[in-house]
């Protein structure tokens, strides 16, 4: 015998009222489903997808394309690629982003495509895997040393402590060494100069 909602609750009492969805607010049922998604992945990851999701949402809007790609025919898929490729070139060439970080923000599309109910939009999408390569071996990341403590103990040993400047770039190297660990943190980049 099928029992009403009604009934299952009286039954049971510990199913809060408040978890039982409201079948008119859909879109409020839909967002809980998804939070309860994004629960089998890290913190780190549905925050780096989450982004990737607002950049794409973002990149859509203002070309004014829909979010969805799920084209069904030969162009529409060809024509969502395109929108794909567009968006790659757009994170490479004007944002500067580098190959595993389109990388991750093309998963994060994807993910939110599964998580809707949506096929994986990257499949069968060769010329977006050949840009995607391109891109790697475009940004070969030349090899970022540590500075260790001996290196500071020679830097050390060439200044003289009692000249104010000696003193001043003693104490900035030591903050960064100590504390600032990013080289974002302490170097001005050039691209943000204007706004300063």
């Amino acid at each position: 015998q099928a029992a009403d909602l009604s009934t299952l609750i009286q039954v049971n009492p510990r199913v809060p009222e408040s978890s039982i969805p409201d079948p008119n607010d859909q879109p409020e049922w839909e967002e809980r489903k998804l939070a309860l998604f994004l629960q089998g992945h890290a913190k780190g990851t549905v925050k780096g997808y989450s982004h990737a999701w607002r950049l794409w949402g973002l990149f859509c809007f203002l070309r004014a394309h829909s979010i969805w790609l799920v084209g069904e025919s030969f162009v529409q898929r060809r024509a969502d690629e395109d929108k794909l490729l567009d968006f790659v070139a757009h994170l490479s060439l004007n944002l500067r982003r580098a190959a595993n970080t389109v990388k991750n923000l093309l998963l994060g599309v994807r993910y939110f495509h599964v998580a809707h109910g949506y096929d994986d939009p990257l499949i069968g999408k060769r010329r977006l895997q050949i840009l995607r390569r391109a891109l790697k071996r475009r940004s070969r990341v030349h090899r970022k040393w540590p500075v260790t403590v001996s290196m500071l103990r020679w830097i050390r040993k060439q200044l003289d402590l009692t000249k104010a400047d000696d003193a001043v770039l003693w104490m900035a190297l030591q903050l960064g060494f100590f504390f600032l660990l990013r080289i974002t943190l302490r170097v001005l980049n050039r691209l943000l100069q204007p706004f300063y």
